[in-house]
């Protein structure tokens, strides 16, 4: 619970920049929620690891509507300070990140990432919990990323736009 209580004050205090609050943040994902369905996601997933990989948009990223951490693969791009764990080793530094011209585009580029690149082929869709799972260990290099998710989903009631 302690541990819990630490990430999400230290959510909130990033996340005074781009959002008024992540009620705010929350509601300016809604929009988007139908085309993640549609591509057979879970929308508390989705609203989650954007809460988490922006600081609740807080993070340059949002200028560029890659709200994801989504790395470059082709131009456009753009350089940001991150961090990753690498053979349990932490690691900061700077990285490349794709840019999206506006959100609706980057919000297909999530969808279609997890859809059809072949690292994604064995996230399991049958429940969320099992989704969050399989997709952390692709997704991030961070061993506590499925934890974080499933807080963010906890504390908000995300879990309310699976049943759109």
């Amino acid at each position: 619970m302690k541990r819990l209580l630490i990430i999400l004050l230290l959510m909130a205090a990033l996340s005074g920049v781009a959002f008024a609050s992540p009620a705010t943040f929350i509601t300016s994902l809604e929009p988007y929620l139908p085309i993640v369905q549609q591509a057979g996601l879970y929308p508390s997933v989705f609203i989650a690891q954007s809460a988490l990989e922006t600081g609740w948009g807080k993070s340059e990223a949002v200028h560029y509507y890659n709200y994801w951490g989504i790395k470059c693969r082709a131009a456009p791009c753009f350089s940001k300070q991150t961090w990753e764990i690498y053979d349990g080793q932490y690691w900061q530094g700077k990285l490349l990140f794709q840019a999206y011209p506006d959100l609706a585009v980057g919000v297909q580029a999530y969808c279609d990432k997890i859809n059809f690149q072949p690292e994604y082929q064995d996230v399991d869709r049958s429940s969320r919990g099992a989704f969050i799972d399989t997709l952390a260990r692709v997704w991030a290099t961070d061993p506590d990323y499925a934890w974080k998710l499933r807080s963010i989903i906890r504390v908000w009631g995300l879990e309310r736009y699976d049943n759109l």
